[in-house]
């Protein structure tokens, strides 16, 4: 699956769950860059608290996606 068809099967389950979540790194920073610099990933930010954890967890275990929390 090519990176922007696994952002918008993301985009969607994250909008079935109705979950906050934010764009994050090269993805977010490309919208202020004249010149799009590729990371090849995609960093979702979810909040720490409440079911937000809970839906996050859920929707990469779904897309078969690692997890990192800071």
């Amino acid at each position: 699956m090519k990176l922007s068809e696994l952002f918008e099967a993301a985009i969607k389950e994250l909008a079935q769950l109705k979950c906050s979540f934010a764009v994050g790194g090269g993805l977010a920073a490309d919208l202020y860059r004249s010149q799009s610099r590729v990371t090849n990933d995609a960093d979702l930010l979810f909040l720490t608290e409440g079911l937000e954890v809970v839906k996050g967890r859920k929707l990469l275990k779904k897309l078969g996606l690692g997890i990192g929390e800071v």
